[in-house]
């Protein structure tokens, strides 16, 4: 899923919004939650460090991995210098989250991978020898192509 996350420093209010949208349709961003903090917080939570930034920006409805989080926090500290931008949006794709290469089908890279490890599995040559341990170790029979009856049972 891609997300946009906007912050807007509004000195009249004396406050910094945080607007989180995501795309649920393909190339439509959708506002999934709006937080506004007053600067004076912000500015609190910077002087005590980062991670008590990231406490105060967290909240029950905005809550982005670390990793975004971290950037966000970043950017956070950079609005509120006396200098700082008023607006920033920050652009994020969770594909870039679990690591799959964009410059192919990241599906075939899945099945791929399930195509090796199906390969490991059967190339196994022990994996005869390993059931016969474990039966051993269990005291477990194995019937030679006996089949039971219905009246037998």
């Amino acid at each position: 899923m891609r997300q946009k996350f906007t912050l807007l420093k509004n000195g009249s209010s004396n406050s910094l919004v945080i607007k989180e949208y995501a795309e649920l349709e393909k190339d439509r961003q959708s506002l999934l939650c709006e937080e506004t903090y007053p600067l004076t917080e912000i500015k609190k939570a910077l002087k005590l460090g980062r991670d008590n930034l990231i406490r105060l920006l967290r909240t029950n409805n905005l809550y982005p991995p670390a990793i975004y989080i971290d950037q966000i926090a970043q950017s956070v500290g950079r609005m509120v210098e006396p200098k700082g931008q008023n607006t920033i949006d920050l652009f994020f794709d969770d594909i870039d989250l679990m690591g799959i290469p964009l410059d192919g089908n990241p599906l075939d890279d899945i099945h791929d991978a399930e195509n090796e490890a199906e390969d490991d599995l059967l190339d196994d040559d022990d994996m005869e020898d390993t059931l016969d341990d474990a039966l051993k170790i269990k005291n477990l029979k194995i019937a030679d192509d006996e089949m039971a009856e219905a009246n037998d049972v």
